[in-house]
């Protein structure tokens, strides 16, 4: 070889050993998990807070991380995760709840010659679809015409609208919604505002009924930017929509939703309105009474199984649901009517069947909204390792819970990250609070159960905290467990296969 083409060659075998420029570098051993924990906790908004978490390895029971999980904290949302796995496993996801229509004689050529009987039986999801779905089947069994009143028995559930810590009547937004165990729609309305020509007022429309409100629009279509404001008020006796402001010409439709005073007459009005359109008409009132001894069955619907109803509850965080669950558990485990005391009760009972310490814990209602509700991280956490073995249950428990990154309340967490359709997780907010907890699929095949509580943030911005746990989920998906032999061992007692049996 010439000198030349012998420095050419040395110089070409140095270019391949050498690194090139912005090559990834070899991807870092993943950390142990309390360690990376750990740091997230220390470094971020969360060591602001008070902050409680448990992280269990759900085959083994063991407890590969924990961080002030026995102090009792608001949980927020994440009493749903108490609510649905004690329906679950006590009433079993098969159960349905059933409304019953009832004539005070048997009906005669179409004809009910008295008072026409709605028993609820706290079914929590009869929306719009429903009321016509059962005015049809009314009307297809040759039902035509009322001579009496339309009654309401809702004595399944007491008269306590709403549970202890919740806002009153004044408050409107849709999640404090009253229950009743004769209800339409979630006990809310959904307003729709239309811009019209400039100058005039828009359109106004309520779904799925109408006929129970009163409106009052006072809004008007302007050329510039929408100002516009949309409440319900309620005097004692009537719902009022109240719609005020501008809407601009150009914007698209407003929607709004707004809970309902008076639940159970709101379900009556469902009913009325949607036979009307059957073609059954209805001569006396509206009014509240009990089912009397005797009564002609007509028809009783059913609705869809228990399973699909958490399932919704869960995925979309319906605080109505939610409550009419705690109070169904109340009635069928303590008689009725079912009351949130009850149903907190059978709650409590449940989980002490798991074996969970339910020292400081209070549980006002079935939702979280109340701000006197406290649970641990440590309860939580076991009754999600109690679920995960019990097989008759699990499946649809698991099914229920938002996917990181996909559905629910978690469509817009996680989306893109390692934690993407790898974490299923009840999410939780209340001013003050966040939390989640649920199951994390590591990247060694391993199920972990966890629990993460914030409260008292003290001024760190919501959305940090929220970021903040996405990344404690993304640790749990992408770090190692901790050696057995050197991780803390903990069981929580013993745990049913079955809880209910």
């Amino acid at each position: 070889m010439t000198r030349r083409t012998t420095l050419l060659a040395i110089a070409f075998v140095a270019l391949l050993i050498q690194p090139v420029s912005g090559a990834p570098a070899p991807a870092r051993p993943p950390r142990a998990l309390p360690d990376a924990l750990n740091g997230i906790i220390q470094s971020g908004d969360l060591s602001r807070t008070s902050l409680g978490i448990r992280v269990i390895e759900a085959d083994t029971g063991r407890v590969v991380f924990n961080h002030n999980a026995e102090l009792p904290l608001k949980p927020a949302s994440n009493m749903k995760v108490m609510t649905s796995a004690a329906v679950l496993s006590l009433l079993r996801p098969e159960y349905v709840f059933t409304t019953g229509f009832y004539a005070a004689s048997r009906p005669v050529n179409g004809v009910v010659r008295g008072d026409l009987f709605i028993k609820g039986s706290g079914s929590p999801q009869l929306v719009g679809e429903q009321w016509w779905l059962m005015a049809r089947e009314l009307r297809a069994r040759g039902i035509t015409r009322v001579e009496g009143d339309l009654v309401g028995d809702d004595g399944y559930f007491d008269d306590k609208d709403r549970p202890d810590g919740w806002p009153g009547a004044g408050e409107d937004a849709f999640y404090n919604a009253p229950i009743s165990a004769l209800a339409a729609d979630f006990s809310a309305v959904t307003i729709v505002v239309r811009p019209a020509g400039e100058g005039v007022s828009p359109e106004v429309f309520l779904t799925p009924f109408s006929s129970f409100f009163k409106v009052v629009n006072r809004a008007v279509t302007r050329g510039g930017n929408s100002n516009l404001r949309v409440g319900r008020q309620f005097d004692g006796e009537q719902n009022s929509i109240i719609v005020e402001g501008n809407i601009s010409a150009k914007s698209a439709p407003s929607v709004s939703y707004r809970c309902v005073e008076q639940p159970t007459m709101y379900a009556l009005s469902a009913f009325k309105e949607a036979a009307a359109k059957e073609g059954i008409a209805i001569a006396g009132v509206m009014r509240r009474g009990a089912l009397p001894a005797g009564a002609w069955k007509v028809y009783e619907h059913e609705s869809l199984p228990l399973a699909e109803l958490v399932r919704t509850m869960n995925k979309m965080s319906n605080n109505y649901m939610a409550e009419s669950f705690l109070k169904t558990l109340g009635s069928e485990t303590s008689g009725v009517p079912g009351t949130s005391e009850k149903g907190a009760a059978a709650v409590r009972s449940f989980l002490e069947g798991l074996g969970v310490d339910t020292h400081g814990l209070i549980i006002r209602d079935g939702s979280g909204l109340s701000h006197e509700n406290r649970l641990t991280a440590a309860s939580l956490s076991a009754v999600l390792v109690g679920m995960y073995r019990d097989f008759e249950s699990y499946p649809e428990f698991m099914a229920s819970l938002p996917i990181g990154g996909v559905d629910g309340t978690l469509d817009r967490r996680m989306v893109g990250g390692p934690a993407q359709r790898r974490i299923r997780a009840k999410t939780g907010h209340l001013n003050g609070v966040s939390s989640l907890s649920g199951y994390a699929f590591t990247h060694q095949g391993k199920v972990l159960a966890f629990a993460i509580l914030v409260n008292e943030q003290r001024g760190a911005d919501v959305w940090k905290v929220r970021r903040s746990i996405d990344r404690l989920c993304s640790a749990m998906v992408e770090s190692d467990l901790p050696n057995p032999e050197a991780a803390e061992v903990r069981r929580h007692g013993p745990i049913r296969t079955s809880p209910g049996h």
